[in-house]
């Protein structure tokens, strides 16, 4: 018979596991993020995943049973250190480029409420950053209108 393991979270681990699917399914894998937790940036980087990238390569049966449970207990762990956690982006694809051209991250909102103290620090670590706080990244940065080489008139290109 398997034993089975019981977990018992809190709200907030609730919220950043949401956060993460929801950032997971917008975003993707190519795009870079920033988590308004730092909780869920260090999981992320501790996690046996492969940091953001590897998290998005997951499939939604490892993402529901075995990914899911790593998170949460990683997550009960950090949250005692909150305070003290750095902000950061997590890579995604598009960051790994050769070129030496780094996308700006977005910013993923949790919903769980910050100090005031790690208010100050995500402020000031998405101006020095670039983070676009958009909440959906179709809303970005503004787009440029480019020259159509058929001759059409100007459209917008990503």
């Amino acid at each position: 018979m398997a034993k089975e393991q019981i977990i018992v979270t809190e709200p907030h681990t609730d919220l950043a596991w949401a956060a993460v699917i929801r950032a997971l399914r917008q975003f993707g894998g190519y795009n870079s993020v920033v988590f308004d937790d730092p909780v869920i940036t260090a999981v992320i980087k501790a996690g046996p995943w492969g940091g953001w990238t590897g998290l998005c390569s997951k499939t939604e049966v490892e993402l529901e049973y075995s990914v899911k449970t790593e998170f949460k207990n990683l997550y009960d762990h950090f949250s005692r250190f909150k305070e003290s956690l750095p902000f950061g982006a997590l890579p995604g694809a598009f960051g790994f480029g050769s070129n030496g051209y780094a996308p700006h991250p977005y910013l993923v909102e949790t919903g769980i409420c910050l100090s005031s103290s790690l208010k100050k620090k995500l402020s000031d670590f998405c101006k020095i950053n670039s983070v676009f706080a958009h909440k959906d990244r179709r809303t970005g940065p503004p787009e440029s209108k480019g020259h159509d080489p058929i001759g059409n008139e100007s459209k917008n290109y990503r």
